[in-house]
């Protein structure tokens, strides 16, 4: 986070002093660091998840019957039906973290594009005011 308020006092002073294509490359760095934020995010909840998902996997083992032929308990067979709910519902919401975190980072991709295109356009402009001199 200090980074993110460093490159944004960057920023700010690169835009007092007229320096576009600084502030256009700070701004870039900044959505950079957005997007490894949210990224962070993501895999941290992924991994919750995948956790949850594990120990549901394992309780199924333990309620599954030894052999095909084995009897099934009634009890252990409603368990293991609750339990299967529950990985369906960690499924879910797996797929909902993706999408969020993808939904998240697409504006961010989108300016991070229109600072690029700014910045090669200040560049082509550079050249040919350099070239004209």
């Amino acid at each position: 986070m200090t980074e993110k308020k460093e490159l944004g006092a960057a920023a700010m002073t690169a835009a007092l002093h007229g320096e576009k294509t600084a502030v256009l490359e700070l701004q870039h760095a900044m959505i950079g660091e957005e997007i490894k934020a949210r990224e962070a995010i993501k895999t941290r909840n992924l991994a919750g998840i995948k956790v949850d998902e594990a120990t549901i996997r394992e309780e199924l083992v333990q309620l599954t019957p030894a052999h095909e032929g084995a009897a099934d308990d009634p009890n252990a067979r409603k368990e293991r039906h609750l339990l299967e709910r529950q990985e369906t519902e960690l499924h879910r919401e797996e797929r909902a973290e993706e999408r969020a975190a993808w939904t998240d980072e697409q504006p961010l991709t989108r300016e991070d594009r229109e600072i690029h295109k700014v910045t090669l356009e200040q560049e082509q402009r550079r050249k040919r005011i350099d070239e004209l001199m």
